[in-house]
């Protein structure tokens, strides 16, 4: 096991962390925030979030990859210089940005409060809109240190956001409700923009212990005759694809709000069914979905810089070794995760909304089972879509994810008004458009850095585990059902699931010795394989 590799494996454990944590303090402080400032405060504070994430998206997405890479190539030169002005000219690209979000937020609140036809929203959209520039600043910094392959200043203020937002926003929220709804929901929001500046003053305050523990200015005589105009035209061609990449999605998403009501209602749902299915769909399962996507976006996000320096080092190997890597750990991830959710899927569903109805219950656990298998897909298009970036081939990812959402469309919206299918139709065709970018990106990153996948390895092995753990969990379903509630069958579940899962990679030795090793506490764990008897020394 390199450094190298190592380093990158452990800053993705790192962010996949703080990601779970951030992911636990976002589910607990929607449901009592929807108790302080009631249905109507939530209806004000979804009618401003949506919009800050979207320029959000805008003014960032894109930007903190492109500069990842770019000062990950300039470390494998051995230039700290260039890369401190990297980050000087993309600070500037950024803060502009997100500054001229910020004020067409700020400024055009009103008109934008009308033609959502919520004119009091006006108050929260103001309420957030400072967010936009200290988020846009942020990301540049995280960007910085994620080109040096140290996560740490990245999952830490993640972990700061979350907690400023809880906890000043719950406070705010309380304080500013006798005022009306608006100005709780406001003062939630605040707690949003206050958020970013706390999670900004730590990341600075990173940086500058990360400059003197360098003994360097941040930019040296040679990086300062770099212009801003030559970084600019190797960062924005870097920054675009990977922006297009992140809007195609929810682009994509956005069709399941005209092509599922309609589709439903065309063959002969009422408009409240349709709703009330379209809101299981997107609220619960959706959210459900992407959660143990933290993981996997994680090794996206950690496997850029890691490539790049390969790449810029013209070690092919290296960049093969840790794209397949990457990709493995996705599998081992996103396998039993896809077999757990789809056989637990009723249990999860009583334990996070046991207050919906019991049909409803039992149809968002269908739609959870028809998802499942998008997990795994999606888990290796974030994995392989960072591998691909990393090594400059910034479009490909693009153009697989286009060539799968087309392929979404066509099928959701034929097996939508199909009444055999109906609501399902728009799960299978998410499932097939992850599928497919899966697919795209393995064969276009075993072409571009001459991976020989190894389909037993990567596939056979994990799956047989994976498949052992499931008949494992429905047995004990079986067992517990009439026995104890569903929502401990869940807990109970998933620690039986683990257990028989770990147990299942190591007998049928699926992870080898080097894999192992680059998980944290890995050498603890190779030391028990030994001691059971299980050795495997060939990945």
């Amino acid at each position: 096991m390199t450094q190298q590799k190592n380093r990158f494996v452990k800053g993705a454990a790192l962010l996949g962390a703080a990601g779970l944590i951030v992911k636990l303090i976002g589910a607990f402080y929607r449901v009592p925030l929807t108790h302080i400032i009631g249905d109507v405060g939530i209806g004000y504070y979804q009618a401003a979030y949506p919009i800050y994430s979207a320029l959000l998206t805008i003014s960032t997405a894109g930007l903190p990859t492109a500069i990842s890479k770019m000062v990950s190539e300039a470390l494998s030169r051995d230039r700290k210089g260039e890369a401190r002005r990297i980050l000087t000219v993309s600070l500037w690209l950024l803060a502009v940005a997100g500054l001229l979000m910020s004020a067409i937020l700020f400024f055009f609140a009103d008109p934008i409060a009308q033609a959502m036809g919520e004119p009091k929203a006006a108050l929260t959209i103001r309420a957030i809109a400072p967010a936009v520039f200290f988020a846009a600043v942020l990301s540049a910094y995280r960007g910085f240190f994620q080109g040096h392959q140290d996560m740490l200043p990245t999952a830490a203020t993640q972990i700061v956001e979350q907690a400023f937002k809880l906890v000043i926003g719950f406070a705010l929220a309380f304080a500013w409700l006798g005022r009306g709804a608006d100005y709780g929901a406001a003062g939630a929001l605040t707690g949003v923009t206050l958020s970013e500046i706390a999670a900004l003053a730590l990341i600075l305050i990173l940086y500058m212990r990360h400059c003197r523990r360098d003994l360097l200015a941040p930019e040296d005589e040679e990086a300062r005759k770099i212009s801003a105009g030559s970084i600019l035209r190797r960062l924005l061609p870097l920054a675009v694809p990977v922006m297009i990449g992140a809007c195609v999605m929810p682009i994509v998403s956005s069709f399941d709000n005209f092509l599922v009501m309609n589709r439903l209602q065309s063959i002969g749902y009422s408009v409240t069914d349709s709703t009330s299915m379209f809101g299981l769909l997107t609220g619960v399962v959706y959210t459900l979905v992407n959660m143990p996507s933290v993981l996997t976006l994680a090794l996206c996000m950690s496997l850029v810089p890691a490539i790049a320096q390969a790449g810029a080092r013209g070690d092919l190997a290296a960049a093969g070794d840790n794209t397949r890597l990457g990709a493995k750990l996705a599998v081992l991830i996103g396998l039993p995760c896809a077999v757990g959710m789809a056989i637990l899927s009723e249990p999860i569903i009583r334990l996070l909304y046991g207050s919906l109805a019991p049909e409803r219950i039992t149809l968002a656990a269908q739609l959870l089972t028809a998802m499942a298998p998008g997990i795994f897909f999606l888990g290796l298009v974030q994995t392989l879509t960072g591998a691909i970036q990393g090594y400059g081939r910034v479009y490909i990812p693009v153009f697989s994810l286009l060539a799968g959402a087309v392929c979404k469309i066509v099928l959701s919206f034929l097996l939508l008004g199909d009444p055999r299918v109906h609501i399902f139709g728009a799960p299978i065709g998410t499932v097939v458009c992850y599928g497919v970018a899966a697919i795209l990106d393995a064969w276009q990153a075993g072409r571009l850095m001459k991976i020989r996948w190894r389909p037993a390895d990567l596939l056979g092995k994990p799956a047989l585990a994976a498949l052992g753990m499931g008949l494992a969990v429905y047995a004990f379903r079986i067992l517990a059902e009439g026995r104890i509630g569903m929502r401990l069958t869940a807990l109970a579940g998933v620690v039986v699931g683990v257990i028989v899962y770990v147990i299942l990679l190591g007998l049928f030795r699926a992870v080898s010795e080097e894999e192992l090793a680059s998980v944290p506490g890995g050498d603890k764990l190779m030391k028990l394989a030994h001691k059971a008897g299980i050795r495997r020394t060939h990945g």
